[in-house]
């Protein structure tokens, strides 16, 4: 069955054998997909239990289903990862939402620093959750993928004592430094931390103040990346070091 013929539901109680998808999953169903009676379609909560369906009814306002089968979906990583995001200038923030789902991350907390440039709008963060959980469907994810409205810099200080590792993407720090870091962090754990700057970087003040919260630098080389590269490789870094990515 393909990936992308997912449909968030609210919720399925215990013994429930049918369910009815409404609103803009069922137009996404008849308008888009252009799901017909008979075919079979996955249907997921969030309870990380996918559950396969049978379209039974199409009416003009929703689709009646019927539970058919339920397997557990094994596409969610072991911890929980979250990208804390200086915000980007333009629609950066669009590829960096949609590859943090794809690589695991469990959130993206976008925020603003001394040097962004961005700022936030209802249109920017509607945008943003229809980004995440086309994401979720695409990569056959299980879980309901919500980017909050952007915090300030203290903020974020603030959430990092929640995480058991927090690493710091800094173009500051020397290069032949990141496998040291690498080698000494504590892999069981179970909530972890990256922090990443916008086009501008951090000032030195803020790298200082996000040391002194439990950040640890990472380097990513001599080259100076793009804010939506930087993000995408220091994810893929992260999943593949913390053994949730095989190569």
């Amino acid at each position: 069955m393909q990936s992308d013929r997912r449909f968030f539901i609210k919720g399925i109680l215990k013994g429930q054998s049918e369910v009815v998808i409404t609103g803009l999953e069922f137009k996404h169903m008849v308008n888009v997909l252009r799901a017909k009676a008979g075919e079979q379609v996955i249907c997921f909560t969030g309870d990380k239990t996918d559950y396969i369906c049978e379209i039974e009814e199409i009416t003009k306002t929703e689709a009646l289903l019927k539970i058919v089968e339920q397997e557990i979906n094994i596409s969610e990583p072991k911890n929980r990862y979250t990208l804390f995001q200086a915000l980007p200038k333009g629609d950066k923030i669009d590829l960096i939402v949609q590859k943090a789902v794809e690589l695991g991350f469990s959130s993206v907390i976008p925020f603003t620093s001394k040097y962004t440039i961005a700022k936030d709008s209802d249109n920017k963060n509607k945008r943003l959750n229809k980004i995440a959980m086309e994401a979720v469907k695409q990569c056959g994810r299980n879980v309901r993928f919500e980017i909050p409205e952007s915090i300030t810099f203290k903020s974020m200080l603030s959430k990092l004592h929640e995480y058991d590792v927090v690493l710091f993407a800094y173009e500051g720090e020397k290069v032949n430094e990141i496998k040291n870091v690498l080698s000494s962090l504590n892999k069981n754990t179970n909530n972890v931390a990256v922090i990443v700057g916008s086009e501008g970087g951090f000032s030195k003040e803020e790298s200082e103040e996000i040391v002194k919260n439990g950040g640890k630098i990472l380097s990513l080389g001599n080259r100076i990346l793009r804010a939506e590269t930087a993000a995408i490789t220091v994810m893929g870094i992260v999943m593949y070091e913390f053994n949730e990515m095989v190569l």
